[in-house]
């Protein structure tokens, strides 16, 4: 997808052409390519994040998780990442508990249905971490934080971008 590799390249602006091009064309499509438009929002959620429009990346997020839903159970992963996008770009939009809410539930799912060491299990913690320093929960979130720093430091490369993820979180 030319859209993904734009976004993966830091070409935004392109991305969201390319993806708001793409999901306007598959509106008019049927249900067999519900799940590239599931994975197109969840980009274009991304998209918008990264160009600092927070609302308008939730509900690219929201879309995504409906159309996911279609899809797949609601306790799937993939589901679940997808709210940790939302919760996330809620937070950027400073909607902070409704942000925690649902990075916990989130989080939940994730650490119940991966295995302990799949490096999404450690990032959903991470993410869930943060969500809670964001929302002044400073202590559990720190708690948390280390805790995903543990499993991180034990079951990834030094190098692995969770385990970085991780330190940053950390030292901030």
């Amino acid at each position: 997808n030319i859209a993904n590799v734009a976004w993966k390249q830091g070409d935004y602006l392109e991305a969201r052409a390319l993806l708001e091009d793409l999901l306007a064309s598959a509106e008019e499509a049927g249900p067999d390519v519900a799940g590239d438009v599931f994975r197109a929002h969840n980009i274009h959620c991304n998209v918008l994040a990264a160009l600092g429009s927070a609302e308008k990346a939730a509900e690219s997020c929201q879309k995504a998780i409906a159309l996911g839903l279609k899809l797949l159970p609601p306790d799937h992963p993939e589901i679940a990442m997808m709210r940790l996008n939302l919760s996330q770009v809620l937070s950027e939009a400073g909607r902070f508990a409704e942000a925690l809410e649902i990075a916990v539930q989130a989080t939940s799912v994730i650490t119940t249905k991966l295995p302990e060491g799949n490096p999404f299990r450690i990032q959903a913690l991470l993410h869930e971490a943060l969500t809670r320093v964001n929302a002044g929960d400073l202590t559990n979130g720190l708690a948390i934080a280390q805790s995903a720093m543990h499993s991180a430091e034990q079951l990834l490369e030094k190098d692995h971008p969770v385990r970085v993820m991780a330190a940053m979180i950390l030292s901030n």
